[in-house]
């Protein structure tokens, strides 16, 4: 299992509309709004990192208002 955090950057006033958005889609583990160059962070999973690339991609970036996100992904230590 893969995981990583989403940071979105939005329209400004638009952050409720869009993380009542963000929480219909499945693989989304949580979502906060946060202050700073970033408005909302997303903890999401996939079966790979591809997957969730593919969610990022298909569903999160579609949403409107959302200017831009970066990625992390999730570095397990064994």
């Amino acid at each position: 299992m893969a995981e990583a955090y989403v940071l979105i950057t939005c329209e400004e006033g638009h952050e409720e509309k869009i993380i009542n958005e963000l929480s219909e889609i499945n693989d989304i583990l949580t979502t906060n709004r946060v202050r700073g160059p970033y408005n909302i962070l997303v903890k999401i999973k996939g079966k790979t990192i591809d997957t969730i690339i593919e969610t990022i991609t298909s569903e999160i970036k579609t949403i409107d208002k959302i200017q831009y996100t970066v990625t992390l992904k999730v570095k397990h230590n064994s």
